[in-house]
């Protein structure tokens, strides 16, 4: 008698083998959860539909909710409410935790968001325009040769920089007071809640607080202070506003820093919070070239570029700040493909994932390598609160050999019957449709991405296990983007349709196949005495023999997980056989899956 075990569930796509599932690969399996080390077998639970707003852009979990932009705006996925009107965020849009507030950039603005709005972050320059200070009435007042400033305070205490002074000049002695007109009102986008009125002493320079306005309403004062009454403090002179086309954002020690997509090379930081609102034009590091994504990693930063990642070092504000290039030139590629775990960061480069600890650069991409060979769009990647690893992966994938096409696949199912291709070595010839016209992306002499601009694309999302397997997690109808609640322990997903929850109810039914095994003996008939499997719940298994032939039928109700012994009739012969598992809801099935045969001695 001789044995064959499944030991392990693991694996992705499927093709005949003589070696069953041990060696990876081997496994069709439909609305199953490889849930832990040994691959148990489980229904996964149903996503639900929380806001069907469109075609989601990004996800970023805080505070207990999670946040979502689509093209037409900014949502609240607590109070599922439009937040900020129908402002287009019109791309993806990054986002970070700043001091008491998310931050988000996009490209077109930087904004802050604190639980009721969104107001842009930082604090403008007031305008001039027709502020005047002109001595009136008479009395005993003299009015110097004074110098007038105004600062705008934002509802987190922060002051912008002064605008240009006025002048009142010498107007004599015998005034009643000097009255300010026209003081300027600040942006109700920035949430200016104050100013700040500063004059200079007669005949001086520089500007002492005059008076504070506690609002954005009023538009005149009357000075009668003298010079000795002046206050001491003087206006900020570095609170610069940080740009709006900002295209990266992250917060990392006491510092936000950002990239200017006009100098893409160009990384931008703040003033230590409590004043990271500012952004002073001298504080920037320029790198040797374009910055790809920013994460950060306890007090440092790691910038990825287009060439290779770096250390920014010396952010917890008692030392000096520093750049420091690591070890293996590996370039990023996508700004929402990179993520913080165990103290390392993880980010996706052309060829798979890579790993810092802020000292080396490791290739952790053994177990995944071929999504990025194969799958066009695996542009995000996430960490959960278990340390798990999630990629989104869609659309059309390839396979490849040494630079030579040998499959064309569809998330859909096939197309090589709609669509024609010839290839040499390291080369695309041809490409060409029968139907629609198709797009596709090569890297490095092999197609990475093959499909049609009509196609509503399926997609997945990829979890990848302490011990470096990589399994499929959920599906959708197209997931863009995914953000986890780690409070909460929730994986939100956005789609082309609005926000999903993870794990909603109930487990569903699910199905599990293996694919044709020889057991090891590819040239002689083998007679199936028995299965043993480890399972818990209902469940139906099939056996199938030589073209799929059904060979026997069991059905499994146990209360606990049990070991059951599967007798097989008498004339259960052939060359390959195959096992399927159609669980319940409540199904559950553990490794391993042992298999009793006798083998035809002629």
């Amino acid at each position: 008698m001789e044995v064959f075990a499944i030991d392990a569930f693991y694996g992705r796509n499927t093709h005949d083998t003589q070696v069953l599932l041990p060696s990876g690969f081997a496994v069709a399996a439909v609305d199953v959860d490889f849930s832990d080390k040994r691959g148990t077998l489980k229904g996964c639970r149903m996503h639900e539909m929380l806001h069907e707003i469109g075609s989601v852009l990004s996800l970023y979990c805080w505070r207990g909710s999670v946040l979502s932009t689509t093209s037409s705006g900014f949502y609240d996925g607590g109070t599922k409410k439009q937040i900020g009107g129908t402002t287009a965020w019109g791309g993806w849009a990054i986002f970070t935790d700043g001091e008491g507030c998310a931050l988000g950039a996009n490209g077109t603005k930087v904004v802050k968001y604190k639980g009721t709005d969104l107001y842009e972050y930082g604090v403008s320059v007031p305008t001039l325009g027709t502020f005047s200070a002109t001595g009136t009435g008479s009395g005993s007042f003299t009015v110097g040769n004074w110098k007038y400033t105004v600062t705008f305070v934002n509802d987190d205490g922060f002051e912008g920089n002064a605008c240009a002074t006025i002048t009142a000049g010498s107007q004599g002695a015998s005034k009643a007071s000097c009255v300010l007109t026209n003081i300027p009102l600040g942006s109700a986008a920035e949430k200016i809640v104050a100013r700040r009125i500063y004059r200079t002493t007669d005949g001086g320079d520089t500007t002492f607080l005059l008076a504070v306005l506690s609002d954005n309403t009023t538009t005149t004062y009357t000075d009668t202070t003298l010079d000795i009454a002046l206050g001491t403090s003087t206006p900020p002179i570095n609170h610069n506003k940080l740009i709006s086309t900002a295209t990266i954002i992250e917060r990392a020690g006491y510092r936000i820093f950002a990239v200017d997509p006009s100098k893409p090379r160009r990384l931008l930081y703040s003033l230590p919070i409590p004043y990271a609102e500012g952004f002073p034009p001298e504080y920037y590091e320029d790198f040797p070239d374009d910055i790809v994504a920013l994460k950060a990693l306890a007090d440092m930063l790691i910038v990825v570029t287009r060439s290779r990642p770096f250390l920014f070092a010396g952010l917890d504000n008692t030392g000096t700040m520093y750049t420091k290039e690591l070890q293996l030139r590996v370039p990023g590629d996508s700004k929402w493909g990179i993520d913080q775990m165990d103290n390392k960061v993880f980010w996706r480069g052309p060829m798979g994932i890579y790993m810092t600890n802020g000292v080396g650069v490791f290739n952790d991409s053994e177990s995944v390598l071929d999504i990025f060979m194969q799958r066009s769009a695996a542009c995000m990647l996430a960490v959960d609160h278990y340390n798990r690893m999630y990629i989104v992966a869609n659309d059309v994938y390839t396979d490849s050999e040494f630079g030579r096409i040998v499959r064309l696949q569809s998330t859909h199912g096939e197309i090589t019957d709609s669509i024609t291709f010839s290839a040499e070595v390291g080369r695309i010839v041809r490409i060409e449709s029968t139907e629609d016209d198709y797009i596709f992306n090569s890297e490095r002499g092999r197609i990475v991405a093959l499909g049609s601009p009509d196609w509503t694309s399926s997609s997945a999302i990829i979890r990848e296990m302490k011990d470096g397997m990589v399994i499929w997690h959920t599906r959708s109808e197209q997931i863009q983007t995914i953000a986890f609640d780690f409070t909460h322990r929730t994986l939100y997903g956005g789609t082309i349709n609005g926000v999903v929850k993870a794990y909603k109810g109930d487990r569903m039914p699910w199905r599990y196949k293996t694919v044709s095994s020889f057991f090891n003996f590819p040239n002689k008939r083998k007679r199936l005495d028995r299965i043993r499997v480890r399972v818990n719940g209902e469940a139906t298994i099939n056996v199938y023999g030589d073209d799929d032939i059904l060979l026997h039928t069991y059905e499994v109700d146990v209360d606990t997980f049990s070991m059951v012994e599967i007798p097989m009739p008498d004339a259960s012969w052939a060359y390959t056989f195959q096992f399927e598992i159609i669980g319940a809801a409540n199904a559950e099935l553990e490794p391993p899956v042992i298999f009793y045969f006798d083998v035809e001695n002629a």
